[in-house]
């Protein structure tokens, strides 16, 4: 399947090339508002965002993303990880959908957010 879709997407170049700059233009303000909120983020090369969860805000955002049908990949049992989270990044208005369930997640947690971060 995924090469059938790296085929159609080197049909349609400028699609790709648009999706492909719009996933960097998400990124970009999406670690920005979670920067914002107070969450380190570690941002790479790739279409993906690892973030740092320490309980009790990780058990929360993790439930939320489940609960929302987002799959995401907890790196806590890889040494150099621990409390990382990775989310692929999306389109602006996913990532802005996701934003909020991390939003929510936090708030949901009622505690302060250095404690939360593990400041």
């Amino acid at each position: 399947m995924a090469q059938l879709s790296a085929f159609y997407a080197l049909d349609d170049l400028p699609y790709m090339r648009a999706y492909v700059d719009q996933v960097a233009r998400a990124k970009k303000e999406f670690s920005s508002c979670l920067n914002n909120l107070g969450i380190r983020t570690i941002v790479g090369g790739g279409n993906y965002i690892m973030i740092e969860a320490r309980e009790p805000f990780k058990t929360a955002v993790l439930s939320a993303f489940e609960n929302n049908s987002i799959t995401v990949r907890d790196f806590s049992d890889k040494k150099g990880l621990i409390n990382m989270i990775r989310i692929t990044v999306g389109t602006l208005e996913q990532m802005h959908n996701v934003f909020k369930i991390i939003e929510s997640a936090f708030d949901s947690t009622n505690v302060e957010v250095s404690e939360a971060l593990g400041k």
